[in-house]
């Protein structure tokens, strides 16, 4: 597999991913499969999985699908959660550039 990233800490495979969401009418949020990332060396080389979800408004009469913007940090924007697989340990990205780790 192709290395787009590497550190002693962690090695990002360099892939493409597809994601697929299935929009319904009125206000949802999209959670998209886990992919995998790469590895965590630091985690006994547990691999480092990642997830999309965002929050958005769908109309399908008017075929109208409203997400949140990236101009600041919301609850609501884009955010990429990544887990070492096996553990609780978590970090959340949001597209405004908030981060949750924990």
């Amino acid at each position: 597999m192709p290395l787009g990233y590497q550190s002693p800490l962690v090695t990002l495979n360099k892939n493409v991913h597809t994601l697929s969401f299935t929009l319904h009418d009125g206000t949802n949020i999209a959670v998209s499969d886990r992919i995998d990332l790469g590895v965590v060396h630091g985690l006994e080389g547990r691999r480092l999985l990642g997830q999309l979800t965002f929050k958005y408004d769908y109309d399908s009469e008017k075929r109208v699908v409203t997400v949140c913007g990236t101009t600041f940090d919301s609850a609501d924007s884009m955010c990429l959660t990544t887990v070492p697989e096996g553990t609780s340990e978590y970090c959340r990205q949001r597209a405004g550039g908030g981060r949750i780790c924990r």
